[in-house]
């Protein structure tokens, strides 16, 4: 019989735990990544994205390609942030997905194919606008 209370009682302790353990682990790789411990932010977003509920998915995949992009893993970027833009609902996300595989692209010098992307989005945003005009005056012959 106490084995079974105690099973009941660990099991509602780590359905309590759950929530927080989520918070903290988010926490800690956005810290991690503030102190441009890029590596390791990557491991604990993959945490948080396997506990996460579905609609967080698309930030968390938006930040992991953040952590590679920033760590001069540019090509493995572009698989985060296309995951990022396919899987957000959020209009903004998607855009600043789409900007950011743009900055990876320049950062692989591939320019025609960053001018292709420019030229597919359609940001509703003023400053979103600048930043791809920006980018699309960089990239472009």
């Amino acid at each position: 019989m106490s084995r079974i209370i105690s099973t009941i009682v660990c099991s509602l302790l780590l359905l309590g735990s759950y929530a927080q353990g989520l918070d903290s682990t988010m926490a800690l790789a956005q810290r991690l990544f503030g102190q441009n411990q890029f590596d390791q932010a990557i491991y604990f977003y993959e945490r948080a994205r396997f506990f996460s509920p579905q609609e967080l998915e698309a930030p968390i995949l938006f930040k992991m390609g953040e952590c590679y992009r920033q760590s001069d893993q540019a090509e493995t970027s572009l698989a985060y942030f296309d995951r990022a833009y396919f899987n957000s609902k959020d209009e903004h996300l998607k855009q600043q997905a789409l900007l950011a595989k743009v900055q990876s692209l320049i950062q692989l010098k591939d320019f025609n194919l960053a001018l292709a992307e420019i030229y597919a989005a359609d940001p509703q945003d003023p400053l979103l606008q600048q930043r791809f005009h920006f980018y699309e005056g960089v990239s472009f012959p």
